[in-house]
């Protein structure tokens, strides 16, 4: 191995001078080069420089120092810093958020408004505020029970108050009221046809009657009973509307009795009128009829039907 110290290389045929057209010297610890214009200093492998106006080709940096460089593309970078080696707004596109600022607390929230496009699918999700919106024309809940009043403490009169309301010209609501301990209705309920009103999974309520369940009433009103059967204690005549007449018999009423039996009747200090009237059918086998027929312009006689010789005869008895 040889060793220059502070010697020239003359790489020209001219050498009249230091420095010459391609000569290289040693100049302290740098090498310089004489192109014919001026003097290059040439890199050292071993010592630290900084290179200008350089194009390096497919070069291989190891750990490098590359300060801030004001232009390049950058392909199959790792390990780039997220917080220190990135500026500016990293667009949707490229992964990022699109936005420079965000608001609320904890985990990042983009936007006090934001709007969701699309299907967005939330897990555990826990919404905190006093107002809630949710703008759709449809909304479905795969669980089948909801829980609304759902308070750290829940109460009695947490409870007051609580229930649906449908926004319309009024507000239709379902409120429970804890003072009377019901669900209170703003409007009508319409039960479908072939359904019924339950008490305790009894039948109390139908379309056209009470259940059959329901033994004692305190109804004070009935309308019109057209058919059934009385099975309660007598009505008294004070609780009959109008005067006696078709099925009933009032005790002290003038009335025209047809088709009546009067078993061992007593007719006691009064009298019987009888309507003058053609000659009757029989009678059945084992009775008598008495009646009033006209005999002449002048006279009426009372006649009985009654058996005599096996069949029925008309008999005047006056």
């Amino acid at each position: 191995m040889t060793i220059l110290y502070n010697t020239k290389i003359v790489l020209a045929d001219n050498a009249s001078s230091p420095l010459a057209v391609g000569e290289v010297a040693r100049n302290g610890a740098l090498l310089e080069y004489h192109d014919g214009t001026s003097s290059r200093v040439l890199v050292n492998r071993d010592i630290a420089e900084t290179l200008t106006n350089k194009t390096l080709t497919a070069p291989v940096l190891t750990t490098p120092a590359l300060g801030t460089p004001a232009s390049g593309v950058m392909t199959n970078v790792t390990g780039l810093p997220m917080t220190s080696g990135v500026t500016g707004t990293l667009p949707v596109t490229n992964g990022g958020t699109g936005v420079t600022t965000s608001t609320g607390t904890g985990n990042t929230v983009l936007s006090a408004s934001p709007t969701f496009t699309g299907t967005a699918v939330f897990n555990d999700i826990t919404v905190n505020g006093t107002t809630t919106t949710i703008n759709s024309t449809s909304v479905s809940v795969d669980d089948k029970n909801i829980e609304i009043g759902s308070v750290a403490v829940p109460t009695n009169s947490t409870a007051n108050g609580g229930g649906i309301t449908l926004k319309g010209d009024t507000d239709k609501t379902i409120n429970w009221a804890t003072a009377t301990g019901d669900w209170d209705f703003s409007e009508n309920i319409d039960v479908a046809s072939g359904k019924v009103y339950k008490v305790n999974g009894v039948e109390v309520v139908n379309a056209t009657g009470l259940g059959s369940a329901v033994l004692a009433s305190s109804l004070t009103s009935l309308g019109t009973v057209t058919s059934g059967t009385w099975s309660a204690t007598a009505v008294a005549k004070a609780y009959v509307a109008g005067s006696p007449s078709g099925d009933y018999v009032g005790t002290s009423d003038s009335q025209d009795l047809t088709n009546k039996t009067i078993t061992n009747g007593t007719l006691g200090a009064s009298y019987l009128d009888i309507t003058r009237m053609s000659a009757p059918a029989n009678p059945s086998a084992n009775d008598g009829r008495l009646y009033v027929k006209q005999i002449d312009a002048n006279n009426d006689g009372i006649f009985i039907k009654i058996k005599k010789a096996g069949s029925f005869q008309e008999v005047q008895v006056a």
